[in-house]
């Protein structure tokens, strides 16, 4: 083999790995994708209601945000129980068997509002029961809807089974990772970013309960 095409054998790998496709922010984690029909949208906060689920549920869904990403309250909205303000988000649960034609846990209709798709305020409704009778993790389902929220899509991917937007591993609860914090400050601006100052996390206290 002539020196040139030992050249061109040893480049290949590394040929291959920059034609990997990359998202307009560069990331490249295919466990934490943007959404194609959400765009990007302007809030400081979620307020989260529910009469089905209690505040106790609602906090510790909106903890896996709130205690796994350092944009929380920066990047992307902060989220609360009740409140008035931001983007009105209510939490509908059925304690009875998914009747969604998946048979998932839960799903998220947002309203979208022109131009550009912003989030205006959505509705998630939650099972108790996945449509083949596996009970559903009303807590962790809602943090995985939020996710979409935060413009996040699934991650079907056996690969990305245990991350927030991937399956639940049985009898277990997923995780909030870096990528899904840095695509949800992607699909979000707050007022923090549009001063050009970046305020302090908001304190574990304001997650829930009128101010």
């Amino acid at each position: 083999m002539t020196l040139g095409g030992r050249l061109l054998r040893a480049a290949l790998p590394l040929l291959a790995v920059a034609l990997i496709p990359l998202r307009a922010d560069g990331a490249t984690d295919p466990c934490a994708a943007p959404s194609s029909g959400q765009g990007i949208s302007s809030a400081d906060q979620f307020n989260l209601s529910s009469t089905k689920l209690s505040a106790a549920e609602l906090i510790s869904a909106i903890g896996y945000w709130a205690g796994s990403c350092a944009g929380y309250g920066v990047r992307f909205p902060s989220m609360r129980v009740g409140g008035t303000g931001g983007v009105a988000i209510t939490v509908t649960f059925f304690d009875t068997t998914s009747t969604l034609p998946s048979g998932s846990c839960g799903v998220t209709t947002p309203t979208l509002v022109a131009p550009g798709n912003s989030l205006h305020s959505a509705q998630i409704r939650l099972w108790a029961k996945q449509g083949n009778g596996i009970p559903c993790n009303k807590v962790d389902s809602l943090a995985h809807e939020i996710g979409h929220l935060l413009g996040l899509k699934d991650a079907p991917q056996v690969s990305c089974q245990g991350r927030i937007m991937g399956e639940r591993p049985a009898n277990g609860t997923r995780q909030v990772g870096a990528g899904e914090c840095e695509v949800a400050g992607s699909m979000w601006r707050t007022s923090s970013e549009d001063s050009g100052h970046d305020r302090p996390p908001r304190c574990r206290d304001d997650l829930g309960g009128p101010p």
